[in-house]
């Protein structure tokens, strides 16, 4: 449905702003511009979808349906949880520099979930 397509994006492109930002804290110098542009342009991608999901707030959506709201919020609390968990224990045996795979491990295999939520194998 069109409003879940365009949250999608705007999801996605804030979630790009935040990878591509994380991503430059250990970049060699000559990827530092192409990647601060990467992330500005997912910033504006992310400030434009979001806007246009504004623009379609009460336009159908999967999430309409009740049992798939509670799958979603299942899915996404627990997501939370095991991020977090598993975060603040690489930080407690003082490896930072894997928290970021591991939440994107985590964030990357919920849309694997989602796909049967939103009936949408691009997902």
């Amino acid at each position: 449905m069109l409003r879940d397509y365009i949250m999608s994006a705007a999801i996605f492109s804030l979630f790009s702003f935040a990878w591509f930002g994380w991503a430059q804290e250990t970049l060699p110098t000559q990827w530092r511009w192409p990647v601060a542009l990467a992330s500005g342009s997912a910033l504006l991608l992310a400030a434009y979808s979001g806007y246009l999901s504004y623009q379609h707030w009460h336009s159908a959506s999967v999430l309409a349906a009740e049992a798939n709201y509670q799958w979603y919020l299942i899915f996404v609390i627990s997501e939370f949880i095991l991020a977090g968990s598993g975060a603040l224990l690489l930080l407690k045996k003082h490896q930072s520099a894997y928290v970021a795979p591991w939440i994107s491990l985590i964030v990357g295999s919920h849309f694997i979930a989602l796909q049967f939520i939103f009936h949408d194998p691009s997902l």
